[in-house]
């Protein structure tokens, strides 16, 4: 199938009329009680293409011994998600108490410096922008608890990875047009300066849970996503999402999961936390989107001692 990509540049803002292919690839696995020793599996992602930008874990947990306060784990991607100079283990978050949980697939229709991050998913999630994240190989995924004499289960346990929606398009913001003003939550402004920036819009095919990114390049970026429209003079006018933060573990890209409403169109801003500053060496991404269903993985054998992953996703086209 022909896969048509059109792109319109004028003064640092880009349309993207269609879309590649995308997907959710989805990995059925089977982890022992999970301790605060990480125990790793291997999850086998032959068969698969793209750029894994984003991942989530879901899974039924439950107490398994000792006294875990909150139903959460950390997980962690050999070679992964310690790359971009980010922390190994990113953390799936519960509620804060030890009640058996569910871990769903993100959905989260705003977003504001991971205050509103979909409960369980935790925030950190992003992979780094490395061909090492390319789908087709064997990962070693690791799961554990972090308070000590704690252990867990998790049944129907499954890792997901979201790929490209778009090509990643180059961010450089020099000499750019500026906000006098930028938000600072979904509700407040900055102070007064000049925060340059760079925009992209995106007309979603499909529903669902998408992941915006921002990699920055060491600058330190501050990444806004508009359902409509961006307007410079007033920057919170269609506003559903912002961060900062940053997924990497180091604090300047940013990145979210947001819903996103097949047609309507979305706007990407790149600009800096600080008046001035700029992003010379940006990436702006999109991958998913999450569907409402994910097809359950089929089963495979063991590999070792440890489960190998049953492969199962949810693919979007657009025709040309």
């Amino acid at each position: 199938m022909r896969k048509w990509l059109f792109l319109v540049a004028i003064a640092l803002s880009i349309s993207f009329e269609s879309v590649l292919s995308a997907a959710i690839f989805t990995y059925g696995f089977s982890p022992a009680t999970i301790t605060t020793t990480a125990a790793f599996y291997s999850i086998d992602t032959t068969g698969a293409s793209g750029r894994a930008r984003a991942f989530y874990v879901t899974g039924d947990w439950s107490v398994a011994g000792g006294d875990p306060w909150s139903n959460e784990f950390r997980v962690q991607i050999t070679g992964l998600t310690n790359l971009g100079g980010g922390g190994l283990q990113r953390a799936m978050g519960g509620l804060g108490n030890g009640s058996a949980y569910t871990f769903g697939a993100p959905a989260a229709s705003t977003w504001s410096n991971n205050t509103t991050s979909p409960t369980g998913m935790g925030a950190v999630t992003y992979l780094a922008d490395v061909a090492a994240a390319d789908l087709g190989g064997i990962y070693s995924v690791g799961l554990r608890q972090t308070f000590g004499g704690s252990s867990a289960n998790l049944a129907n346990a499954a890792v997901h990875f979201a790929t490209d929606v778009i090509t990643p398009v180059a961010v450089n913001t020099i000499g750019g047009p500026s906000m006098s003003r930028r938000p600072s939550s979904l509700t407040g402004l900055s102070s007064a300066g000049t925060y340059r920036y760079q925009t992209l819009s995106y007309t979603a095919t499909a529903s669902g849970a998408h992941h915006f990114g921002l990699y920055t390049g060491g600058a330190d970026g501050y990444l806004f996503v508009y359902n409509g429209a961006f307007n410079p003079l007033s920057p919170l006018t269609n506003l559903v999402g912002l961060d900062d933060i940053g997924d990497l573990g180091d604090a300047n890209s940013s990145s979210m999961w947001l819903n996103m409403n097949a047609g309507d169109t979305y706007t990407m801003v790149a600009s800096v936390f600080s008046s001035g500053a700029d992003v010379s060496n940006g990436t702006f991404t999109i991958a998913g989107p999450v569907g409402a269903v994910i097809p359950e993985p089929a089963t495979m054998g063991l590999l070792a001692t440890l489960s190998m992953g049953g492969l199962a996703f949810r693919r979007i086209r657009k025709k040309s």
